[in-house]
């Protein structure tokens, strides 16, 4: 499981690098994991 959290982590930092407007995306698809957990 921790794996899992260090995977999104490392993937809404990408995310935040490659582009700003990408930000809001990837808070939705953290709310979206939140939810499903």
């Amino acid at each position: 499981m921790v794996f899992i959290w260090l995977f999104v982590a490392v993937y809404l930092v990408l995310l935040h690098v490659l582009s700003g407007s990408s930000r809001r995306r990837a808070v939705r698809y953290c709310a979206g994991c939140r939810a499903r957990l």
